[in-house]
This record gives structure tokens, sequence and C-alpha cells, in this order.
């Protein structure tokens, strides 16, 4: 998914939440929820790798003119340093989530 395609969808109503991925290494990714699907965000179609950001500002930066409130701060723990109280995302590993206005 393309920021163009991301916008047209948010603007639609389609989008149900949007995330920014924090990964090891200072690497965030972007991805947007419809319909129960994931689809990473790319700088343009012909892409086969996600858009990678140095940092959430840099992320929400890019972002600033989708038309949404909210974005999500993901973070995954792989080392489950939060213990059992910690929900667990569907793909079983503990996840630090953050929900903040997607324009500061």
């Amino acid at each position: 998914m393309t920021l163009d395609d991301l916008q047209k969808l948010a603007g639609e109503g389609q989008v149900i939440e949007l995330n920014v991925l924090s990964h090891e290494g200072s690497i965030y990714l972007v991805e947007a929820v419809l319909d129960d699907r994931r689809y990473m965000l790319k700088k343009n179609a012909d892409d086969k790798s996600p858009w990678t950001f140095s940092g959430l500002e840099v992320a929400r930066n890019t972002l600033k003119n989708v038309p949404l409130e909210t974005i999500n701060l993901v973070h995954k723990n792989v080392y489950d340093e939060i213990g059992p109280s910690q929900e667990h995302s569907s793909e079983g590993a503990p996840e630090m989530r953050l929900t903040m206005p997607l324009r500061p």
C-alpha cells in the first residue's frame, strides 16, 4: 500500500487502525489494518519491501495528511520481560501498544 492509497482509503473510512511497528535497531514500519487484513506502507507500488522510518516522529510527519486522528506505536517484546499479565498478540508474542494522536 502506498501513501496515496492509504490517504484515499482512510478518507473513505476503510482504515480500522494505523500502527507504527517499532523494531530493534531503530527501524519503524507503518501498517494499516483494513477489514482484518494488514498492509505495510511502501514508498511506491513497485517496492517489494516496506517503507522504513528512522523514528516515530519521522513516520508521523510523513503521515500528517492522512485523515485519521490516532496512530498506535506497537513494540513486540520477544523476551516477554513484562510477564503473564501483558496481553499477547495473535502471533503469541507479547506487545506494548500506545495510542497517540497522529498529529502532535
